[in-house]
């Protein structure tokens, strides 16, 4: 399975990614069934038979000093560990 950060947007005081995850159909019903659960974080768009799931994240202090770019990183890498077990 394929994770692919689509989408890296600047939203008010956040930011918005959007990543593009290749599925099978095996894949999907897996992520519909059993990783919903663990996805509550992430808004899940399904567009004929596309899988788009989007996170919003604030840099909550102004003296962190990770990018927006290390935070999407650590969040694929999230996403990958829920989604490849």
């Amino acid at each position: 399975m394929k994770i692919i950060q689509e989408d890296l947007q600047k939203i008010s005081k956040g930011w918005l990614v959007t990543f593009y995850i290749d599925l099978n159909l095996e894949e999907l019903n897996l992520l519909q069934d059993k990783y919903s659960r663990y996805l509550e974080d992430y808004e899940i768009i399904i567009q004929n038979n596309k899988v788009y799931i989007k996170r919003y994240f604030e840099k909550l202090e102004p003296w962190e000093d990770e990018t927006p770019e290390a935070v999407v990183k650590s969040i694929k890498l999230e996403l990958n560990a829920l989604l490849n077990p």
